[in-house]
C-alpha cells in the first residue's frame, strides 16, 4: 500500500475543509443542547454556578466556531468571493459587537462601539468583513486588562472605509506589527517577545479576511495599547 504522506498543498487544504465541515455538526448539536439546558436552568431557578458554567460553555463553543471559520478561510487560499453585495457597515459591525459581548463580559471587559453620524455602505463580502472584525475584537478581549475597554469605531474616508479596534493590552512594538499579523507570527518558532499570541490564528485570519474583501489590516501602537485598522475601498 502506498504511503498517503506527504500531502500536497491542494490535498491538505481540501482535508482541512472536510475536517471543519465534519466538526460543525457535533459542535452545532452541543450548542443546541447547551442552549436548552441553560433555558431550563433559568426557568427552574437552579444553582447560579450551574447556569454560569453552561453560559461559559456556550461562549467556549462560539470560540471553536470562530476557529473553524478561520481554518476554512485560510484553507481556501486565494479563492475570491463575490464582491457585489451592498453592505451597510453600522448594522454589520453592531451585530458583531453584540455577538462578542458575552465573551467581553466573561473577561470583565467593556466593549463599546462608536457610531457614525451618516450611513456608511460599500460593496464587499459581508461574511469575511464580519469575521475579520470578530477576530480582532476577540483578540483584544483576550489581551486587554480586566476592567478596561475595547473600543470599536467606524470611519468614512474619501476612498476607503476604516474599522478600528483598540485595546489597552500590552502594546505591540512598531517593529513587530507586521510579524504579529503574519503566518510566522502565529507559530511558536516565529513569535518574538512583545508580539501577541492570537488564539486560532486570529490576527492572521483577520488580515486574510480583510484582504479577501479587497482591503488591508494594519496595526499601530496606540498609547498604552494597540490599535488594529481594517481599511476597505469604497465600491459603488
Amino acid at each position: 500500500m502506498s504511503n498517503p504522506l506527504p500531502l500536497t498543498d491542494r490535498e491538505l487544504r481540501a482535508l482541512l475543509g472536510s475536517f471543519t465541515h465534519d466538526l460543525r455538526n457535533p459542535l452545532s448539536a452541543i450548542v443546541s443542547n447547551l442552549d436548552f439546558a441553560t433555558r431550563v436552568a433559568d426557568q427552574h431557578d437552579l444553582d447560579p454556578d450551574l447556569v454560569e458554567s453552561l453560559t461559559d460553555s456556550v461562549t467556549a463553543c462560539d470560540m471553536l466556531r470562530r476557529i473553524l471559520a478561520n481554518i476554512d478561510l485560510l484553507a481556501a487560499g486565494d479563492q475570491t468571493p463575490e464582491m457585489d453585495q451592498e453592505v451597510l457597515l453600522l448594522p454589520l459591525v453592531d451585530k458583531v459587537v453584540q455577538h462578542c459581548q458575552a465573551q467581553a463580559e466573561q473577561a470583565q471587559i467593556g466593549l463599546v462601539l462608536t457610531r457614525c453620524d451618516e450611513p456608511v455602505h460599500a460593496r464587499l463580502d459581508a461574511a469575511n468583513l464580519a469575521l475579520a472584525i470578530e477576530n480582532l475584537i476577540a483578540d483584544s478581549i483576550v489581551h486587554a486588562p480586566s476592567g478596561s475597554k475595547v473600543a470599536v469605531a467606524i470611519e468614512q474616508g474619501e476612498r476607503e472605509i476604516l474599522v478600528h479596534v483598540s485595546d489597552q493590552g500590552p502594546a505591540i512594538p512598531a517593529e513587530l506589527c507586521d510579524l504579529a499579523v503574519s503566518a510566522e507570527g502565529q507559530l511558536s518558532t516565529g513569535r518574538r517577545p512583545g508580539s501577541r499570541y492570537a488564539r486560532g490564528a486570529a490576527l492572521l485570519a483577520a488580515r486574510a479576511a480583510a484582504e479577501t474583501c479587497g482591503g488591508s489590516l494594519s496595526l499601530t501602537p496606540d498609547g498604552d495599547g494597540s490599535r488594529f485598522t481594517i481599511a476597505v475601498p469604497v465600491r459603488t
